[in-house]
């Protein structure tokens, strides 16, 4: 299994959403395979950062988040393409519910959506939860991910919140 291990080159930030922007914008725009990465925070200062992307296959992803002293893994990434790109699987929300950690996705069209964990998910949330969700929106579109890093590498995110979920 691919491990996501920390970027060297990451840049330390204020929370999880802007440090999964960052990674999103990093992520590779490859058709037909998901890339994803892992979203870490700091046990001394509470920053958070992103690991290095891995590659996975056509709908699916795998890795191994690498942590060290004083590093927590907190949440995932990874891209999705097609027409229901901007969607997270039923798959998505399982493994987000499981691992009890944020989940966000890319769009193909740079949209970032974020899923949070159910804190106590049971079987008729389950039940409920089949099926495709939008989540919450970050950013849209690559221009607006790349116009928030180049505000001195300092992304604020927009959270818009879906009532359909």
């Amino acid at each position: 299994m691919p491990e996501a291990a920390l970027d060297p080159n990451c840049t330390w930030y204020d929370t999880a959403d802007a440090a999964a922007l960052e990674l999103a914008r990093k992520l590779p725009y490859k058709q037909k395979r998901e890339h994803a990465g892992a979203i870490f925070q700091r046990d001394a200062d509470g920053k958070f950062c992103y690991s290095n992307a891995v590659e996975g296959g056509r709908d699916n992803f795998a890795m191994k988040p690498t942590t060290g002293p004083g590093l927590r893994f907190v949440g995932m990434l990874h891209s999705h393409w097609g027409p229901d790109g901007h969607l997270f699987s039923e798959h998505d929300v399982e493994q987000a519910n499981a691992l009890k950690r944020t989940s966000y996705i890319r769009g193909e069209d740079g949209t970032v959506l974020r899923l949070d964990p159910d804190p106590a998910p049971t079987k008729a949330r389950a039940k409920r939860a089949r099926g495709a969700h939008v989540g919450n929106v970050l950013e849209t579109r690559r221009d607006q991910i790349a116009a928030a890093y180049d505000q001195h590498m300092n992304p604020t995110p927009k959270l818009v919140e879906d009532s359909s979920l």
